[in-house]
């Protein structure tokens, strides 16, 4: 009867440990028997609990960097996406324009729950196009919600071009065509536009080569042609500037990207091997405004790189302009080829935001020097214009 009554008990405390599992309350017993996870109970990791967001954050006495910048068609002045110093929310961008004459910045109107990325003028710069998503209350911006948008070049109200996903949106000349890197399932490819109807029409498409790097897609040859600088991977790589003619056949294959002619540095054997290479911009008399390494332009130049401008040649380094711009990440050249406009504070991986600088530097001016241009990094608010003494922040000349 002892051991009847023993083993009823044993029966009894069972079902109580059974009811207390399926009531998600299982004591501690050397391993956590909702998980099965040994050494007792599962530990939630610290990365998976995204700390809350505050658009007042600030880091080093900066809330907001540039990350892009253009002149417009007079060169009066430039379009800068200034962009939160978060690197968790550096995609949550406002459009500031900086006025050379005066010194003066004025951040374009917006709406509090959106980002603003990629501005530029049409040709006859009557107005502004960009790329805008909504974001949600702690600011994540969903790239899938992206449209193109454009402003008037007084920024007095927005109204969406079409529902595309528009990186680096680039104009041909004349200001009839439109190409961009536009994101489909997971691979960006490059598309144009007609600015009149607003169709698109893929060009090239990525998905063959989605481990490829790509930069600023530019409509040269009176838009017959788009050149961009790219690390194609088909099997081998095409690295440099790239052009392709907008008469053939859109390229969907691994077969078609092989097709894609490198215009620069030219010979495979001269493709710079650093890793650092860049084409920025392309001037109006067709001179590259590029980064790369000294060493790999200029014989028994340095190892560290720099701002160039020159012709697409590799044998050119005697007509190359070298700027003494270093940890450069962003630039782009006057219309009427005088000046030079750059962000620089890049690291190998990118931009490092706490180091990045606005900067501008004559062409073909004698022993020209960088000239910093400082910026409301931080208090943007919509509409409002900014006199040089009334910028907040640490100065930076």
């Amino acid at each position: 009867n002892s051991m009847k009554t023993q083993m009823r008990k044993r029966f009894v405390v069972l079902l109580g440990i059974v009811g207390l599992t399926l009531a998600g309350c299982t004591p501690n017993l050397g391993q956590n028997a909702r998980y099965g996870m040994y050494g007792g109970q599962q530990q939630r990791s610290s990365l998976s609990v995204e700390k809350p967001f505050s658009l007042a954050e600030t880091f080093l006495g900066m809330r907001w960097f540039p990350a892009h910048v253009r002149f417009s068609p007079d060169d009066s002045n430039l379009l800068v996406s200034l962009c939160h110093i978060n690197p968790q929310r550096s995609d949550v961008c406002r459009i500031g324009r900086y006025y050379l004459a005066s010194q003066q910045w004025e951040v374009l109107p917006f709406e509090d729950k959106r980002t603003y990325r990629w501005p530029t003028y049409t040709p006859d710069g009557k107005w502004i196009v960009f790329s805008t998503g909504p974001c949600d209350e702690q600011y994540r911006c969903s790239i899938g919600d992206y449209v193109l948008a454009r402003m008037p070049s007084d920024g007095a109200r927005m109204e969406v071009v079409a529902d595309t996903i528009a990186r680096e949106p680039s104009f041909a000349p004349d200001g009839k065509k439109l190409v961009y890197w536009k994101l489909r399932p997971r691979v960006e490819h490059l598309y144009e536009m007609d600015w009149e109807t607003r169709q698109e029409r893929e060009l090239v498409n990525m998905a063959s080569a989605p481990a490829s790097e790509t930069g600023r897609p530019f409509l040269i040859e009176d838009g017959k042609a788009v050149a961009f600088y790219g690390r194609i991977n088909v099997g081998f790589e095409h690295r440099g500037l790239i052009r392709f003619d907008i008469a053939d056949r859109p390229l969907r294959s691994a077969y078609d990207l092989d097709r894609l002619k490198v215009i620069w540095p030219g010979r495979k054997s001269d493709v710079p091997h650093s890793g650092v290479a860049d084409v920025f911009d392309i001037a109006q008399d067709g001179r590259l405004l590029f980064r790369a390494r000294i060493s790999d332009i200029k014989p028994n130049g340095g190892d560290w790189a720099a701002l160039f401008l020159g012709t697409p040649r590799v044998d050119a380094s005697d007509d190359t302009t070298a700027f003494d711009v270093q940890s450069c990440f962003a630039a782009t050249i006057a219309f009427n080829g005088k000046k030079v406009a750059f962000l620089k504070g890049g690291t190998s991986g990118g931009v490092h935001p706490p180091d990045a600088r606005l900067g501008l530097i004559g062409v073909g001016e004698w022993e020209s020097e960088e000239v910093y241009v400082d910026w409301p990094r931080l208090e943007l608010k919509s509409g409002r214009i900014y006199s040089a003494n009334q910028i907040k922040g640490v100065s930076i000349n």
